[in-house]
């Protein structure tokens, strides 16, 4: 995953792997993966992943002078490595790799993370900058949309004239999330 930060001709955008994210809040990818619908426009830049594959793992270069706080939704990230320039493909500690809420990607260096897929969902993974995040430097992991649109429960009950609520309940196999042994990754 590339990440650079330039103009757009207006002013400054964020970009992860050519695209600077736009997210509709008032159609939620969750709501939509729900729904049975897995197409969605480039500029959502949603990366899916189905229930087969077991883990995920993101090489992250930051291709800009300023470092970022990387954080995923839904899980606690496995630091494989981090350091300056790009991955030279050796991970450190693999018997037991950090794991991490946010982890820094240095400014024109690399960050390498993976992570189980055990948590059907969308979850974000964006730069924890707010203003970045605002600005297009977000990528939507969709993780396990089968198992979402099978057994999610989305009930609505309207609180008021004006708001309605979404209540997520997902279908989760779960165990230690410490748990590394006997896990391939």
């Amino acid at each position: 995953i590339n990440m650079e930060g330039h103009s757009n001709g207006t002013h400054g955008k964020w970009w992860m792997n050519n695209v600077t994210a736009v997210v509709n809040y008032d159609d939620p990818i969750l709501l939509r993966a729900k729904m049975g619908y897995t197409d969605f426009p480039a500029n959502q830049n949603v990366y899916q992943y189905n229930s087969s594959v077991d883990s995920v793992r993101f090489v992250v270069k930051n291709n800009n002078g300023n470092a970022h706080p990387m954080h995923l939704h839904g899980h606690n990230i496995f630091v494989l490595a981090e350091g300056e320039g790009d991955w030279d493909g050796k991970i450190v500690n693999p018997s037991n790799p950090q794991r991490r809420d946010v982890q820094m990607v240095r400014p024109n260096g690399h960050l390498v993370i993976q992570w189980f897929q055990d948590n059907p969902g969308a979850w974000p993974f964006h730069c924890h900058i707010a203003w970045h995040l605002s600005l297009g430097m977000i990528i939507e992991v969709l993780e396990s949309p089968e198992l979402i649109h099978t057994d999610a429960q989305l009930r609505c009950s309207t609180l008021g004239s004006e708001r309605t609520e979404f209540q997520v309940s997902c279908y989760c196999k779960r165990g230690d999330a410490g748990d590394m042994q006997g896990r391939s990754g």
